[in-house]
């Protein structure tokens, strides 16, 4: 590598800022992607190269959604829909992690997260891609029937003179719950019932 200089320029400070030069650096990593469940709590993930004192911001688009600077967190740009639902994992962060936490995650947090970092040996960008999916209906009638059961397993002699004609079982009743929640689906989708959720929702039970 060879170096020239003009004139009234010096040779060191050219060194010096050949140097800066190869210190610092400026990285745009690829999109990764992430799948997290409505009103549960998702981590976007971000890793950086610990050097010293770090930035931290996160955007969706160009709105704020969390920053970190002085070693701190700093709230005073944050968008109000992420209010109080963002934190970072801080007593990582001195290891390179700016992985973000969003609580309560919501239908409109869908979307294209951008990770700022900077340090003084330079800035990165990382994006994250973030698709949604809602808690399958199927899981949560296996959930409610295997509460039921337990609840008649452990009450079963208290409940034999009480139980409702054609329940002769406790498949009769896991079919029974099935059934209203899958209509209560149907009704709220207009999808088709037997096509679409009653063969998987046996499978689970």
């Amino acid at each position: 590598m060879t170096w020239s200089s003009s004139k009234g320029n010096s040779p060191l400070l050219l060194n010096k800022a050949a140097l800066l030069s190869l210190t610092t650096f400026s990285v745009v990593l690829p999109d990764v992607n992430v799948t997290c469940i409505v009103h549960d709590d998702c981590i976007l993930p971000c890793s950086f190269r610990p050097t010293g004192t770090v930035v931290i911001h996160w955007y969706k688009q160009q709105i704020p959604v969390h920053s970190y600077y002085y070693h701190k967190d700093q709230f005073g740009l944050q968008n109000k829909h992420f209010s109080g639902r963002t934190s970072l994992f801080n007593s990582h962060i001195p290891q390179g992690n700016a992985s973000l936490l969003l609580r309560r995650v919501k239908i409109q947090d869908r979307g294209r997260y951008k990770c700022y970092t900077s340090t003084r040996k330079g800035n990165q960008e990382m994006f994250v891609n973030m698709e949604l999916k809602e808690f399958h209906l199927c899981l949560l009638a296996f959930f409610i029937v295997s509460l039921l059961s337990l609840i008649v397993i452990i009450f079963r002699p208290l409940l034999s003179p009480l139980k409702p004609a054609g329940l002769r079982s406790l498949k009769d009743l896991r079919v029974a719950v099935v059934n209203f929640y899958l209509k209560a689906d149907l009704a709220n989708n207009n999808l088709h019932f037997e096509d679409h959720f009653l063969p998987g929702c046996c499978k689970c039970l």
